[in-house]
Parts: C-alpha cells; sequence; structure tokens
C-alpha cells in the first residue's frame, strides 16, 4: 500500500486509458485526496520504524510529491485494494 507519486506518473504516461489525465490533473487529486485523509506519507527513519503522517493528523501538512505515499487502510478496505504486497496496490484481485 505504500508507492511513489512517479509510480502514478508513470502509468498515466504509459496506460491509454490513463493519459486523459494530465500531471496537473495527478497533482490536484493527490492533493484532494490527502486534504481529505485517504492517503498521507510514509518514512522509515532509523529512530522510528515506520513514519505515517496524515492530513488529519497535523492540519498544516500538505501533500509532497517528493514523499512515499501510503493509502490510509480504511480506504484500502473500502475499496477492495489488496495491500498485502509492498508495490502500487492491486484493486479488485481476490486471493
Amino acid at each position: 500500500k505504500n508507492f511513489l507519486y512517479s509510480d502514478l506518473l508513470d502509468k498515466i504516461n504509459s496506460d491509454v486509458k490513463y493519459q486523459c489525465f494530465t500531471p496537473d490533473d495527478l497533482l490536484y487529486i493527490c492533493n484532494l485526496l490527502y486534504d481529505l485523509g485517504a492517503i498521507g506519507h510514509y518514512e522509515e527513519s532509523d529512530s522510528r520504524k515506520h513514519h505515517y503522517s496524515f492530513k488529519f493528523r497535523n492540519q498544516t501538512s500538505s501533500f509532497n510529491p517528493d514523499m512515499n505515499i501510503t493509502l490510509h487502510f480504511a480506504t484500502a478496505r473500502a475499496y477492495n485494494i489488496d495491500t498485502r504486497f509492498n508495490s502500487v496496490a492491486r484493486i479488485g484481485h481476490k486471493y
């Protein structure tokens, strides 16, 4: 459930069905999802193994495309997104 903004950009640039989205559209959508708490940022550090940051935890934070992105667990569950693999989430697959 953790991924990079560059992965999303690559997807809209390489898949014909997503080419209706511009990079500006993608940035707008990510900002909106971050503000709604559906996505957040994820980082590992020496002092804390995992650190997640979401807008609802810090109202002054903003989306940063240079940081790792994570789906909020409830968002992933609500949309039946498999989060067992640490890569771009797979939607609608039954395992």
